[in-house]
């Protein structure tokens, strides 16, 4: 079992790390490929979580239309789909609870993998660095 948090998610380091791992197709053994594929399986379940979790986060925040609904990032006069500005009077309210939600630790019921399990995959320093959490150091 090990601990990731929601900051880990919205990493771009992690998530290319991770995606290194979870498509990798050359596992020397059926079992680590079968404890990967479990692990993705819960680390699936907790990204939705964080993704729906985030997106009420950012509504409570967040200039809101006439709808109700976030309203869109303008320039030029044109909305820019998938972005959000946070209501100025709310900043600093915003930054603290982003800082909370980063926090949030959740649990994968899973083994860590071992060096061993890893070789083969092309993972740099960095990767290594950003998906240490998943990785038990057998030395």
């Amino acid at each position: 079992m090990f601990k990731l948090k929601f900051a880990d998610i919205k990493s771009r380091e992690f998530m290319q790390a991770y995606l290194k791992l979870i498509n990798f197709n050359e596992f020397k053994e059926t079992k680590v490929a079968y404890n990967v594929a479990k692990i993705d399986r819960k680390f699936q379940q907790e990204l939705k979580l964080s993704q729906d979790l985030y997106v009420k986060l950012i509504k409570q925040y967040a200039v809101l239309d006439d709808k109700g609904e976030i309203a869109c990032r303008i320039e030029n006069e044109t909305a820019i789909p998938n972005t959000y500005v946070i209501d100025p009077a709310k900043v600093e309210a915003w930054e603290v609870a982003v800082k909370e939600f980063d926090a949030t630790e959740f649990e994968i019921p899973c083994q860590k993998l071992t060096l061993a399990n890893l070789e083969g995959i092309q993972l740099s320093p960095n990767d290594f660095n950003a998906i240490e959490a998943m990785i038990v150091d057998e030395a």
